[in-house]
């Protein structure tokens, strides 16, 4: 897996090269979502005509056809109201130094409904575009506090960026302007990587072992059929569960141990892998209780798993 993604449109005279991240602004338990992508965007043809640049724009949904290659961050929210980000701006403080996006300059909206337990909740749909030009993408980069501001018509948030996010924008320059810059966050990012391939080679081959095993004991009636059909169940929605918790606490680890410097962010990193471990915990004892027909098996588990959130928040007030 590449760090950025090319991609090549000739027909239009167009270029991506996308960051293979996203950067999580919100994600509430009210279906509030924010995310945030980064790419470069160069245009190869620079005779194709343009002339939406000097169109009043009237509708909701909209494109500004570019006129020039630019940084765009791509905006994707989700919520239960409409925010119309076409009325509002996106601003950056990369160390108190203010980059000014503006209004976007695309925009394409959607009603649709969420996925999950309650499927009839309707949410709103927003995705924007906004450009940036390569001096302020370098003045990010070698920023040591990033500090962000979306607003809407009548909403806003802000947030602060974490060594993690920081870095994505970090891969891009490195990868489209200058490959002498930034060589600690790509070899960091190409360690990860590798770490996180091996992860999973060795937890096919865990679980796979454990699925054999479940397998024997029900075929030699060393368990009831009952018991024999949790495992057999349970045992691969473990193994999905720890592939996704473990590729997100290695990147937890590795920024802790490399990257993370202010106090906040050592302890919102140590806050996660605080909820991540208590959810391994409880699934490895959920397992356990299967195997020994006892619920009271699966207590330690649960107590790891709120030991977890609790140490989490108080981590969350750390400044």
């Amino acid at each position: 897996m590449s760090a950025v993604i090319k991609e090549e449109d000739k027909f239009n005279g167009k270029v991506f090269y996308q960051v293979d991240e996203k950067l999580v602004l919100a994600n509430s338990f009210d279906h509030t979502e924010i995310f945030l992508k980064i790419e470069y965007l160069e245009l190869l043809n620079t005779n194709i005509k343009n002339t939406n640049q000097t169109t009043e724009i009237t509708d909701e949904n909209y494109t500004i056809e570019p006129i020039a290659s630019a940084v765009r961050i791509l905006i994707e929210l989700q919520c239960q109201d409409w925010w119309f980000l076409n009325r509002g701006k996106l601003v950056l403080l990369a160390d108190n130094y203010i980059i000014d996006l503006g209004s976007p300059s695309g925009r394409n909206s959607w009603v649709g409904k969420v996925e999950g337990v309650n499927k009839n909740t309707v949410v709103c749909n927003e995705h924007c575009v906004y450009l940036m030009n390569k001096e302020d993408l370098k003045k990010i980069c070698d920023a040591q506090k990033i500090e962000l501001q979306l607003s809407g018509a009548k909403v806003k948030t802000e947030s602060e960026l974490s060594q993690m996010n920081a870095d994505l924008f970090r891969l891009l320059y490195n990868y489209v302007f200058d490959s002498s810059l930034y060589k600690d966050v790509v070899s960091g990012f190409n360690e990860l990587n590798s770490i996180q391939k091996n992860f999973k080679k060795r937890l096919i081959i865990v679980f796979a072992v454990l699925l054999l095993i479940s397998l024997i004991l029900i075929g030699t009636k060393v368990v009831s059929e009952g018991t024999g059909f949790m495992l057999g169940f349970f045992t691969p929605l473990l193994g999905v569960l720890t592939f996704f918790i473990g590729k997100d606490m290695i990147n937890n680890l590795y920024y802790l141990r490399h990257r993370a410097k202010t106090k906040k962010e050592i302890a919102d990193i140590k806050g996660q892998i605080s909820w991540k471990t208590g959810w391994g915990v409880l699934g490895v004892f959920t397992l356990l209780a299967i195997l020994f027909g006892s619920g009271y098996v699966v207590i330690p588990g649960i107590l790891a798993l709120v030991g977890g959130y609790v140490y989490s928040f108080m981590n969350m007030n750390v400044k």
